[in-house]
C-alpha cells in the first residue's frame, strides 16, 4: 500500500518539476535568442514560458501547503495521495488552457508573421500537433489518473472498514 501512495505522490512531483525545469530552460533560451535577434515574438513566447513556470511554482506551493494538514497515518497518507492524484488529473484535464493555448497563440502569431509557402508542412504539423496533444491528455486522464484514483479510493474504503470493525 505504501508503494502505491509513494508512487502517486512522486508522479505529481515529477510532473511539476518537469514543467518547471522545461519552461525555465525554454524561457531562458528564448529570452537570449529574442534579445540577440531583436524579435519581439520570440520574447513574447519566452514570457509565456516564464508565466507558465511561475504558475506551476505557485500551484506546487499551494499543493504543498495543503499537505501539511495530513497527520501521517495510513488513512491520512491515502487521502494525501488521492488529493495529489486529483490535483495531477486536474492539471492534465486543463492542460489545453494553461499550457497549450498560450503556446498555440504565440506559435500561430509567429507563423503568420513569418509565413513561408515552402514550409507549409510546418503548418500541417502544428495544426495536427495541438489536437493530438489534447487527445493524449484526455487519454491520460481516462487510462492513467482515474484508475489510480479509483484504486487508492478502494484501498482507503477497505482500510476504513477494517478500522471501523476494530473500533466497534
Amino acid at each position: 500500500m505504501r508503494v502505491k501512495i509513494n508512487k502517486a505522490n512522486k508522479s505529481v512531483d515529477v510532473m511539476e518539476y518537469g514543467i518547471i525545469i522545461l519552461n525555465t530552460i525554454v524561457a531562458t533560451v528564448l529570452t537570449y535568442r529574442g534579445i540577440e535577434s531583436g524579435k519581439y515574438l520570440t520574447l513574447m513566447t519566452a514570457g509565456v514560458s516564464f508565466a507558465i513556470m511561475l504558475y506551476m511554482l505557485a500551484s506546487r506551493a499551494m499543493r504543498k501547503k495543503r499537505e501539511i494538514r495530513y497527520d501521517g497515518t495510513m488513512l491520512s497518507s491515502l487521502d494525501n495521495a488521492i488529493s495529489n492524484l486529483t490535483y495531477h488529473m486536474n492539471k492534465a484535464k486543463n492542460f489545453i488552457w494553461w499550457y497549450l493555448a498560450p503556446f498555440a497563440m504565440t506559435t500561430l502569431v509567429s507563423m503568420f508573421y513569418n509565413f513561408d509557402r515552402n514550409k507549409i508542412w510546418i503548418w500541417v504539423f502544428v495544426i495536427l500537433a495541438y489536437p493530438l496533444a489534447f487527445w493524449m491528455t484526455k487519454w491520460e486522464v481516462r487510462r492513467v489518473h482515474l484508475p489510480r484514483i479509483k484504486s487508492l479510493k478502494s484501498l482507503k474504503n477497505l482500510l476504513q472498514k477494517e478500522s471501523d470493525l476494530i473500533h466497534e
